[in-house]
């Protein structure tokens, strides 16, 4: 009798870890809800005219930047609630596929197709081998320094591509030792709260002394 219930209260604890393991949390579902509202308000009044753009701007940053970091922060926990333990490479990287690229290739072939009607031309930027960069996600990631067929996706597609296929190698550095991937990210934010600050802040300042020396031998 004792090791029936042994053996039932076993089967209990399993079947509630596999419960709780599907369990949503509603605080973050609330937040990236939240967070995807907010960052579309806020592409909205950027475009939008006039002086009036609600919650565009706080004290010291924009409301989309601050949005969008607190959507990936939250997508981290929800990713790492999912995946502490990665039994399969392949199944993580095809279900991380399956989650972002079907969709993806629906809504860029309508709009892909209908632009190409509109120029009465397929590869109408003339380079057909730059659809390699859509196909793989990466047109709106690269599209400040390339021309590419950017049409739909935005930039933060192939951040969160890039962060999927690093989340593996983060998660075994986590797993083995989480202090060396705190200081990574330490470090990582030192440099972009300090160093690089002071670098555009040097730089804004040599073009602003240019132009002042410009006025002055005008």
């Amino acid at each position: 009798m004792e090791k029936y219930y042994l053996l039932n209260e076993k089967i209990v604890i399993k079947e509630k870890s596999l419960k709780e393991k599907n369990k949503k949390i509603p605080g973050i579902i609330f937040t990236r809800a939240f967070c995807s509202i907010g960052i579309v308000i806020f592409h909205y009044f950027r475009h939008a005219r006039g002086n009036f753009k609600f919650l565009y701007l706080t004290a010291n940053s924009s409301l989309g930047y601050m949005l969008v970091t607190s959507f990936f922060c939250i997508s981290g926990v929800v990713l790492y609630y999912n995946y502490p333990k990665i039994k399969s490479i392949r199944t993580f990287y095809y279900k991380r596929w399956k989650s972002i690229f079907p969709s993806f290739y629906v809504c860029f072939t309508y709009f892909f197709l209908r632009t190409a009607v509109h120029f009465h031309r397929l590869f109408y930027k003339g380079d057909w081998s730059k659809i390699f960069i859509t196909i793989i996600g990466f047109d709106g990631f690269l599209s400040y320094k390339i021309n590419t067929y950017y049409l739909v996706g935005e930039w933060f597609l192939g951040a969160i591509i890039i962060l999927y296929i690093l989340y593996p190698i983060i998660l075994f550095i986590v797993n083995k030792n989480n202090i060396i991937i705190n200081n990574i990210i330490i470090c990582f934010f030192y440099y972009l709260m300090y160093i690089r600050q002071n670098i555009l802040l040097f730089r804004s300042q040599k073009i602003l002394y240019l132009v002042q020396q410009v006025f002055i031998l005008e």
